[in-house]
């Protein structure tokens, strides 16, 4: 995940931009890091429940997810595994000025 510019990461800092319950596999790094002048943010991994699980294969996830390209659409089924780090967790309440938002649509 990159966060490559300041108004991003004041939109973060504001709240008015959340990045929550991301599940990340296969990547060695979630954020990043800064290189050289170019501004690189974060966010706090664990309280937004952003997880990475390294060695989980993305085609673990899933019951339908080919390791190669699948033959048509009806090969893919977005339903997580049983054992999927996918299909637990959730959707947390808003919070600051997206709370307000929500609340007023």
């Amino acid at each position: 995940m990159s966060l490559r510019d300041q108004p991003t990461l004041d939109r973060i800092t504001n709240g008015d931009l959340v990045l929550r319950n991301l599940l990340f596999t296969e990547v060695p790094v979630v954020c990043q890091p800064a290189d050289g002048s170019t501004v690189q943010g974060c966010v706090d991994l664990p309280a937004n429940g952003i997880t990475s699980e390294l060695a989980t294969a993305a085609t673990s996830l899933f019951l339908g997810l080919p390791a190669g390209e699948p033959a048509n659409a009806a090969a893919l089924d977005w339903t997580p595994t049983a054992t999927s780090p996918a299909g637990s967790g959730g959707l947390n309440a808003f919070t600051g000025s997206i709370a307000t938002k929500a609340a007023a649509s």
